[in-house]
């Protein structure tokens, strides 16, 4: 088989602007743009005839012609061609090549042109699309694992011309025995603990190259929760976990330096537990560690207390009687002095609220106040807060003002309650130069706000 390498026409810009804007018709028969082909219509020289002009391109690339048409031709031109005046008379074509003069046979049959020994094809349109496609199979895998070692893809070629076939031009240094038959491709992959990355190339004669990126994949741990906190109570808690890329003779292993969890587990992707009652005043908190071969992943627990200021400590919902709820998470910030809370309309801990725990009257209290700032893209930053909404119209935050505060019930639900009649919800804004923007109306919880445990 004959094996032709090509790219993208570099005269294809100029050939284009030719076809396109040739301002007047060649006087003779033989006025456009030929391209001079092989026994398999490929090309890599181009004829212009225009204006008593012939005019030469040389491409070190070739393309497939057809249908009067150029095939995969993207790139600008890398030369301005050659330029002759010419004439055509009696079946021959006649000009200098600014050396000698030159005279050959010149016959056009249909649209095609023969010019000496040359087969020349008439073009009226240059496509950068090329005329045939390589067509890979959605199932082929390009991420391997441990047990991949021999893989196959199936491919097939859109509009195959000739005895062409599908080469892999370029492999990865990880991969290796590549061989092509029968619409497949075979190779094996080179087994390790590290990751790899790599590229294959394709290549079909009037389709172009293919890139396709491979990866041997990573070993890793996914889990889909890493945090949970936990009432005082004694309690059973689980994480659900998968890992990714299993090696052989490889197991779980799972610990935790906190004593009060206890009768761990880790069998069939779950992480099981036990939190021993928490007797102190004061919350706690606790991490699991799930190792496997050398990939670890942490989950944290924490443990609130009975009464006090560690009660607090966990995940909580705040919902209204309309349905509306926010699931907020709060945290130690000063023992026995503040929390951070986080959660509440989506803040992260980059903007967390700081609620302020009044030990003589068993409560917490949420004021106005600035969480963090925003970057814009002006250059400005703007303030972001949290402060008391209304739903009679967008109100200003009153710097440091109360908000609602919370005290805890005998049962195990509790109540927040806004020092100020004028308050509905709790709301975000945000403040940049005194220009405020923030909601008018809003989908968070109005009071009066039921509080209740929302944790393992």
């Amino acid at each position: 088989m004959k094996k032709i390498y090509f790219a993208l026409l570099s005269a294809a810009l100029i050939l284009t602007s030719c076809v396109e804007h040739m301002e007047e018709v060649e006087s003779t028969q033989f006025a456009g743009i030929w391209a001079v082909v092989d026994e398999y219509d490929m090309a890599s020289t181009f004829y212009v005839f225009d204006k008593g002009y012939f005019i030469e391109y040389n491409s070190i690339d070739q393309y497939y012609v057809h249908d009067e048409i150029i095939w995969g031709a993207m790139r600008s031109p890398d030369n301005f061609g050659k330029r002759y005046k010419y004439s055509a008379e009696d079946g021959f074509l006649c000009y200098n090549d600014y050396f000698k003069d030159v005279k050959v046979n010149m016959i056009r049959e249909g649209n095609e042109l023969i010019i000496g020994e040359q087969r020349c094809r008439l073009i009226t349109n240059v496509k950068k699309p090329h005329y045939s496609k390589i067509a890979l199979s959605e199932s082929n895998k390009t991420t391997f694992l441990d047990d991949d070692t021999k893989i196959e893809w199936d491919y097939q070629i859109v509009n195959p011309l000739y005895e062409y076939e599908l080469e892999v031009v370029q492999v990865p240094q990880w991969c290796g025995d590549v061989s092509v038959e029968d619409g497949k491709i075979y190779f094996t992959v080179e087994q390790g603990i590290e990751t790899r990355t790599g590229k294959f190339v394709l290549s079909y004669p009037t389709a172009g190259e293919m890139a396709i990126d491979v990866k041997r994949g990573d070993m890793d741990i996914l889990a889909e929760d890493t945090y949970a906190s936990f009432q005082y109570m004694y309690d059973y808690g689980s994480f659900s976990y998968t890992v990714q890329n299993p090696r052989k003779g490889a197991s779980p292993v799972v610990y935790s330096s906190a004593g009060w969890i206890r009768a761990l587990t880790a069998k069939n992707g779950v992480v099981s537990f036990t939190v021993e009652k928490n007797d102190t005043r004061k919350s706690r908190e606790g991490k699991i560690t799930l190792s496997y071969d050398e990939v670890v992943v942490e989950f944290e627990v924490t443990q609130a207390s009975q009464s006090g200021y560690g009660y607090w400590i966990g995940e909580w919902l705040f919902k209204d009687q309309y349905g509306h709820q926010q699931k907020v998470r709060i945290r130690e910030n000063i023992f026995d002095s503040s929390y951070r809370m986080t959660g509440y309309g989506g803040l992260s801990n980059e903007f967390a609220a700081v609620l302020q725990w009044n030990a003589d009257n068993s409560q917490w209290e949420l004021r106005n106040q600035v969480i963090g700032y925003e970057d814009l893209e002006d250059g400005n930053a703007s303030e972001v807060w949290m402060y008391g909404g209304s739903k009679s119209g967008f109100k200003i935050p009153e710097n440091n003002g109360p908000i609602c505060h919370c005290v805890k019930s005998s049962g195990t639900a509790h109540k927040l309650y806004t020092y100020d009649g004028t308050v509905d919800f709790i709301s975000l804004a945000s403040n940049c130069n005194g220009e405020w923007t923030g909601p008018s109306s809003s989908d968070y919880p109005e009071f009066p706000i039921t509080i209740n445990w929302a944790g393992n």
